[in-house]
């Protein structure tokens, strides 16, 4: 039995605590305060394989928790389950626990022991033990065959069920295929060898087509290629040229004007070699004028310094011999020095460098380029043709494989019925498996019904009594072993979709009733709303049904949640001390 349920931060909560007494309590509130966040805090915490969800905390806190305290069997139970955002959208949950005032350090032992206790999984208990008006529309019912199967020990039963899918499945699909490999006649054999024949000629076809279109498609690709050379030969040609008439014109000056077909390089090859004669011949005669030049200024030295002789021949000199000769060494040094000043040594250098340079240049360029005849046609119109040739070849290489492709298929199916014809042991023995399991499955199904239908007749006998004592002019409920709830009508039964809302509630709440009564220990039960869509006479049927079963040796606490005061007034007044009226809110009441 529960005793105290603490939120901290918990959806509408942000900070809550409810003690809960023995018996049937109705929680009373107005729509929207919290009343369904109550019930999946305590749900959520009993079964820590339900996931934590952002919507669970309250507006913008990071952290939340709900602590539940509560009996198990001779135990004191607190479990305190929290949950932290993270970086990641789902948060983080932790669960930490105390027995009897210890904390345990395994968490599962906690689960384990709500189970033992209570003769029932968690799974099935959080499902069971908690109506929502969410829960009434949902398709997330408790697995009541497998519950059963575990109360009445069927679960090897079900394992060997479980077990047998897959395999019956893998039989099935090898039987369907084994049958469809083997449906072939021997006039299905002669027309798959007509259709092989067919193929094997339209491939041979396809082959020849695709040599030619690779040889047309070679040729306009060689065509193209020839077109592009002769092109690029040409523009290289037109380069030669312009590059040919800049050298000439650099060499006007010095060569004179060449016409195009004049061997330019044999031109400024004898000009440079006139040019570096010149240079040569002129440097000589420059030597020997400066030799010259320098024997008279050294004869002309020993004159000025010569007193009575002569330098040169020791004979007497008079003055008038000596001036004379004098002014014919004076003489004979002007006009060489004259002659020196007028040779231009450095300007022929430069011309025989010029010369070099533009016979360098003339090397460079070497011969003219070899011209290549351009193909017939334009050169667009021959890469368009080029184009089209590769395109056919490409769609002939298509219609190649897809001509391989239907040879092969052709072969396999041929290759197939030969094998089919020759031998048909295989399908039978796949039958016969096929059949075992099946037949093996359907009788485990048959045991698990009938031992369900056996033990759900107490249950089921419970169920429409307390609906007798509300519809009695209505026909009983049919409650299947797998959970399902029906009513037989006088042709077919009316399925619990088509149930009225109120019919929904009150059978759904019958049913968990029952169940967690008849085949578990779970001494609560929590439900939310159970009279909202409800007329006043079901109203107070349900509502005194829920306070006279709280409290109950087989069920010890009912929790209601409710915003139906006045009859929850009446209830406590006329039922006794075991009903309890609370009232819920999120925050303090003024």
């Amino acid at each position: 039995m529960i005793s105290v349920v603490q939120l901290e931060n918990w959806r509408a909560y942000r900070s809550f605590e409810l003690k809960l007494y023995p018996g049937a309590t109705f929680l009373v509130a107005r729509n929207g305060v919290g009343k369904t966040s109550l019930i999946d805090a305590v749900r959520w915490t009993l079964n820590s394989q339900l996931p934590a969800q952002s919507d669970m905390l309250h507006g913008s806190a990071t952290s939340g928790s709900v602590g539940v305290e509560l009996t198990v069997g001779p135990h004191n139970v607190q479990i305190r389950r929290s949950l932290m955002k993270g970086r990641s959208k789902a948060p983080k949950s932790e669960v930490i626990a105390w027995i009897d005032g210890e904390r345990t350090q395994n968490i599962e032992n906690i689960y384990r022991l709500f189970e033992a206790e209570w003769s029932t999984k968690c799974g099935f208990l959080t499902r069971a033990a908690f109506i929502t008006d969410r829960f009434l529309y949902s398709d997330e019912e408790p697995d009541l065959r497998l519950h059963l199967g575990d109360v009445f020990g069927l679960d090897n039963l079900h394992r060997a069920i479980k077990e047998l899918g897959p395999a019956i499945s893998e039989s099935e699909r090898a039987t369907k295929a084994e049958r469809a490999s083997i449906a072939a006649t021997e006039s299905d054999l002669s027309e798959a060898e007509s259709e092989l024949e067919q193929a094997k000629l339209r491939l041979e076809e396809a082959i020849s087509l695709e040599q030619t279109k690779r040889e047309e498609a070679d040729r306009a690709l060689i065509l193209v290629h020839e077109a592009e050379k002769a092109k690029t030969a040409a523009n290289k040609l037109k380069l030669w040229h312009e590059r040919r008439s800049q050298i000439a014109n650099a060499a006007m000056s010095i060569v004179g004007q060449t016409s195009p077909d004049t061997d330019l390089r044999a031109v400024l090859e004898s000009s440079e070699r006139a040019t570096r004669t010149q240079v040569s011949e002129e440097r000589e005669r420059l030597a020997v004028l400066s030799n010259q030049i320098q024997s008279i200024e050294m004869e002309l030295e020993r004159l000025l310094e010569a007193e009575a002789d002569c330098p040169v021949c020791r004979r007497p000199l008079d003055d008038q011999s000596r001036d004379a000769a004098e002014h014919q060494h004076r003489s004979d040094l002007k006009a060489a020095r004259e002659v020196a000043a007028s040779i231009d040594l450095e300007e022929l250098v430069v011309l025989e460098a010029q010369v070099r340079e533009l016979l360098r240049q003339a090397d460079d360029l070497g011969d003219a380029p070899a011209q290549h005849n351009l193909p017939s046609g334009d050169f667009t119109d021959l890469r368009v043709s080029s184009d089209a040739a590769r395109e056919a070849h490409d769609l002939a290489i298509a219609d190649v494989r897809e001509a391989e492709i239907r040879h092969i298929d052709a072969m396999k199916a041929c290759e197939g019925i030969r094998t089919s014809l020759a031998d048909r042991t295989k399908i039978s023995l796949l039958f016969r498996r096929h059949a075992t399991l099946e037949t093996a499955r359907s009788a485990l199904e048959a045991t698990v019904s009938e031992v369900l239908e056996s033990q759900l007749g107490p249950i089921s006998e419970e169920v429409n009594r307390r609906w007798d004592a509300l519809f009695a002019d209505r026909s009983r409920l049919r409650l299947g072993p797998d959970g399902r709830v029906t009513r037989p009508l006088e042709t077919q039964d009316l399925e619990f979709d088509a149930f009225s809302s109120g019919e929904k509630m009150i059978a759904k709440l019958l049913v968990r009733l029952t169940v967690l009564i008849k085949t578990t220990r779970v001494p609560f039960f929590w439900i939310d709303e159970p009279l909202e869509h409800l007329d006043p006479d079901s109203r107070r049927f349900v509502a005194s049904t829920l306070a006279h079963l709280g409290g109950d040796d087989a069920l010890a606490q009912i929790i209601v949640t409710t915003y139906e005061e006045p009859l929850a007034n009446m209830l406590t007044d006329q039922v006794g001390s075991h009903v309890h009226l609370d009232y819920l809110c999120t925050a303090p009441l003024s």
